[in-house]
């Protein structure tokens, strides 16, 4: 018999609450074989927590592992049962997710330890509560103390809301009678904050933005952020990573986003109502992932890996989508960015651009172009870091860290027109339906619209920081722009529309 208590997670090694309703199915995995898994049972947890299982091991099996799944509020976790089968007594702890509490400092300070300085900031900025407001403007002239140091966070808010009279922030004008003050560690409460609200400094490793634009992924180290652009909200922080995401993109039917990981791993998950839930996990690169970019018809997905360090792995892996079987690789294929639609596969690096046919399957590609390398004005070899098709898909956009943005022919890999007057590298562009504008971004903090029929430049936007996306609204009169904050902005551009000429 086996027996389980079920705790949310705690601070501070305490144990957490008891957690009841969720639901533990019991796993026998073989060692032989990871792939082999028998199902022994299923239990619920009680009031307090516990749940107990009845339990027989199917013959002629080798003693393997147990892994106790578990569900709750349509999230899902594995926990492996150590000291399986001496130990039949085990303590399962999984995140609990909580109801925002802005005013109570020991909230704060629970949340801050979670999802440090940033994050927590984000979540403030959805409030529109004049006090909440308050406590934000707080935190933000104390982050350049909170990033290093969170354990001052009580003395932060003390000192800059010692003076405030509303009733709801006394809360925050006293220390815990077991808390020690220790102000002159701390930098001054007047020192400048160079990370001001528009400029701090974040850990956002990548985004995505859903085709439909109503959410947008982003990445903070091994963490996912799910945000509804709409509402503005913070939707949900997706654990399940075990190291830095590096790459993410949506499918068109917005209904799974894949993400790659540092630990050789790529994660399939379902989007449904505001929620994402981990599907399977491909594994086979023996590198970091890349890139990944999934075929149009949402069947097929396409990842690069490179080691640095072994140099070992510098291959394009084709999945299939359901399965997460490897079905066809790309040998020696170094890939800064990969773009993929019906006819072509492209691949860049500062190597040049690779074009590859795939009208008879992602699969069979066959390379059809090598462009040694991309050459500037100065007889430079420049580094191409971005690539994207053009909506009709018989062009491609490129941008290079010669500050340019470069529009090509397919296939034959000509170049039509350059446009210039970024004062850094290119990270994104995007094209008008009717392929007569053109919107692009750049390190230099600027968002830039351009006529494709003269090459001027129409309207320069700025922006607080680096926009790393973006997505033209199906309507044309919006972009959305994803940020390397993690900021998301909505910009209202109305984008001129093809004339009707009569005879």
């Amino acid at each position: 018999m086996l027996q389980f208590t079920v705790r949310g997670e705690a601070q501070d090694q305490q144990p957490g609450e008891p957690l009841k309703d969720v639901k533990l199915e019991l796993v026998y995995q073989s060692r032989q074989n990871e792939k082999k898994q028998i199902t022994l049972g299923t239990v619920i947890t009680d009031e307090h927590g516990l749940a107990k299982l009845q339990i027989k091991l199917p013959p002629d099996t080798a003693v393997g592992s147990l892994l106790a799944k578990l569900s709750r509020d349509r999230q899902n976790w594995e926990r492996e049962l150590h000291g399986f089968p001496q130990t039949l007594t085990h303590s399962l702890m999984i995140p609990v997710s909580e109801e925002p509490d802005y005013l109570n400092p020991d909230w704060i300070e629970k949340r801050l330890a979670q999802v440090g300085i940033d994050v927590l900031l984000e979540e403030y900025e959805t409030e529109k509560d004049p006090l909440i407001q308050t406590v934000q403007g707080t935190l933000e002239l104390s982050q350049h103390v909170l990033r290093k140091n969170p354990e001052a966070l009580r003395e932060q808010l003390q000192a800059r809301l010692i003076g405030r009279p509303e009733p709801e922030l006394a809360v925050f004008q006293q220390l815990p009678k077991d808390r020690v003050q220790f102000r002159s560690e701390w930098p001054t409460f007047d020192e400048y904050n160079k990370r001001s609200r528009f400029k701090r400094k974040t850990m956002t490793n990548c985004i995505a933005i859903a085709s439909d634009g109503k959410f947008a992924i982003t990445a903070n180290d091994s963490t996912l952020i799910l945000r509804d652009l709409n509402t503005k909200k913070i939707l949900q922080l997706v654990t399940g990573h075990t190291d830095r995401v590096t790459c993410i993109t949506i499918t068109r039917d917005s209904n799974y986003v894949v993400s790659g990981d540092v630990d050789k791993t790529i994660r399939i998950w379902k989007y449904d109502n505001g929620k994402l839930q981990l599907v399977n996990i491909l594994r086979g690169h023996i590198g970091p992932i890349r890139n990944i970019a999934i075929s149009e018809d949402g069947k097929q997905i396409i990842s690069y890996s490179f080691d640095r360090t072994m140099r070992s792995d510098r291959t394009m892996k084709v999945w299939d989508f359901t399965s997460g079987k490897v079905i066809s690789t790309y040998d020696r294929s170094y890939s800064t960015c990969i773009a993929l639609n019906q006819k072509y596969l492209i691949s860049s690096s500062i190597l040049g651009l690779k074009v590859w046919d795939i009208t008879n399957g992602l699969s069979k590609g066959t390379l059809i172009r090598n462009l040694a390398k991309h050459t500037g004005d100065a007889g430079v070899s420049e580094r191409i870091n971005y690539v994207a098709f053009s909506p009709s898909g018989d062009k491609l956009m490129t941008g290079s860290d010669g500050n340019t943005l470069s529009l090509w022919e397919l296939p034959s890999l000509q170049v039509v027109q350059t446009l210039k007057g970024h004062s850094d590298h290119i990270t994104s562009a995007a094209m008008t339906s009717n392929g007569k504008q053109v919107i692009s971004s750049s390190k230099d903090n600027t968002l830039r619209l351009w006529s494709l029929q003269d090459g001027e430049l129409i309207k320069t936007y700025e922006l607080a920081d680096t926009a790393q996306v973006i997505k033209i609204s199906s309507d044309e009169k919006s972009v959305i722009v994803g940020c390397s904050s993690g900021r998301f902005h909505k910009l209202t551009i109305q984008i001129p529309k093809a004339e009707t000429m009569l005879d």
